[in-house]
């Protein structure tokens, strides 16, 4: 799923963007803790940088 989506899925009057860095925030930590995966165009990501996209994690 795109960070976005769950931005606009938390994000009061439409105001997406302002919720970004909350949702960057939680990625970071479900990454840290092996609760989700990062990916970009099919290819794994070890860490947020640039565009990418959020999976779960095999093991969850």
């Amino acid at each position: 799923m795109c960070p976005s989506e769950v931005a606009r899925a938390i994000a009061l009057d439409g105001a997406w963007r302002e919720a970004m860095p909350l949702v960057h925030a939680a990625v970071d930590r479900l990454v840290q803790e092996g609760r989700v995966r990062l990916s970009w165009k099919g290819k794994p990501l070890s860490t947020r940088a640039g565009p990418y996209r959020i999976g779960r994690a095999s093991r969850f």
